[in-house]
């Protein structure tokens, strides 16, 4: 399994991108960026969002399986 590249992060006064992600209207508070010892950026910010869910199932066939049985 491969690892999957770091997402690249830019914030503008009106957009926050993670990666091709603009976060614009999902991002609260200030953001805390913190640069560590192997030449990675930790960022940390606050999302508010409409919902949140947690599912165990992380691939496409997992869901699709699901689908089918109802759930």
């Amino acid at each position: 399994m491969a690892i999957p590249e770091m997402p690249k992060i830019i914030e503008t006064p009106n957009h926050f991108w993670f990666g091709a992600t603009d976060l614009a209207y999902a991002c609260q508070g200030d953001t805390k960026v913190e640069k560590l010892h192997n030449g990675y950026v930790k960022v940390t910010k606050t999302f508010v969002a409409e919902s949140y869910q947690f599912d165990k199932n992380d691939g496409v066939y997992d869901f699709a399986n699901l689908k089918k049985q109802g759930k």
